[in-house]
């Protein structure tokens, strides 16, 4: 008998024979294990086989947690979840996050004062933070040569609306505060966004790119309410895709200036462009890197723009001077 009670609501969008699309979505009562939180839309698919496979002609696929489960029938699937959703629960709880390297993946637990976790055969780790926690979950991977960067481990969300995990869409950082991540998540029609900071989660409607600004400025006046920020301007948003990037750019009003700076790479003098946006009483500058990832700098004015960038251009070898940053008139 199955410790998990489901309820089954249809999905809006499906049709015939789709194979992407769930057929319909779970709704699960977690009560049995002692959990207050209840899963609202799980995602179940199904797939009529073309060729069938022995007795076998259709199944029923789910994921949880990034754990991909395929049953010939319904009930079958409803076992599979009762038994993995038991073994996924511990100190009365789902997991919070999830970490990866490469094709594994293991659960971390928020309680009342740290998140935990554990790998195989190593000792618990636990942090208040989940930018911290990465940091010690990075430095021992790297120490037994798992990894060889912070860049190899992946921290994501498990959604307690889907089951399903999400990856950050960009990280906040500031001096002396390891990166707060900022991740999206479905919920309904809606995209969530939500910034874990201490142990306490701020969360906003995606809303296009003013989600993230609206954010970024949420988290800024938490941290400055904690004496751990000294003003918006210092809180930077890092790693950005070239497509969010985009949505943000379309969300704020082009400036006719811009902030360029040159520099030798093989040899050879290049110049970059650095475009200037405003937002409100906020001035922005979106500097995209080798990488196709832009970094988001704001502030009051254009010189404190200037005066910000140079400095940080300066310290990571760009420029010999923190002041050969200069503005100019764009078309």
């Amino acid at each position: 008998m199955n410790r998990l009670q489901f309820t089954y609501h249809p999905s809006e969008t499906y049709l015939a024979s789709d194979r992407h699309t769930p057929r319909f979505y779970a709704s699960l009562d977690l009560a049995h294990f002692d959990v207050e939180e209840r899963i609202d839309r799980l995602p179940i698919y199904y797939n009529k086989l073309d060729e069938p496979d022995g007795s076998v002609v259709e199944a029923y696929k789910t994921c949880i947690a990034g754990l991909n489960l395929e049953r010939d029938d319904l009930g079958s699937l409803e076992d599979t979840l009762d038994l993995y959703m038991g073994a996924l629960i511990h100190f009365g709880r789902l997991p919070e996050y999830v970490f990866r390297v490469g094709d594994k993946a293991w659960p971390i637990y928020r309680l009342p004062d740290q998140l935990v976790t554990r790998y195989p055969e190593a000792p618990v780790l636990g942090a208040s933070t989940i930018g911290e926690l990465r940091v010690a979950l990075a430095d021992y991977f790297k120490s037994i040569g798992l990894i060889r960067n912070r860049k190899n481990l992946d921290i994501l969300i498990l959604s307690r609306y889907d089951l399903q995990l999400y990856a950050p869409i960009c990280a906040f950082r500031a001096q002396g505060i390891e990166d707060i991540p900022v991740f999206p998540f479905e919920k309904g029609q809606e995209v969530i966004l939500s910034a874990p900071v201490n142990t306490t989660s701020i969360t906003v409607k995606f809303n296009g790119g003013q989600g993230i600004l609206k954010l970024h400025e949420l988290v800024a006046e938490y941290l400055i309410g904690r004496g751990k920020l000294d003003r918006p301007a210092n809180l930077t948003v890092r790693k950005l895709s070239a497509p969010t990037w985009q949505v943000i750019q379309a969300a704020v009003k082009h400036d006719r200036r811009a902030l360029t700076y040159q520099y030798d790479e093989d040899e050879q003098p290049v110049t970059r462009i650095v475009p200037l946006f405003a937002n409100g009483k906020y001035m922005l500058a979106g500097r995209t890197n080798h990488l196709n990832r832009t970094t988001l700098y704001q502030a009051p004015d254009i010189r404190q723009l200037q005066d910000q960038l140079g400095r940080e251009l300066y310290s990571l070898g760009y420029l010999a001077s923190p002041d050969n940053m200069t503005v100019v008139e764009t078309s």
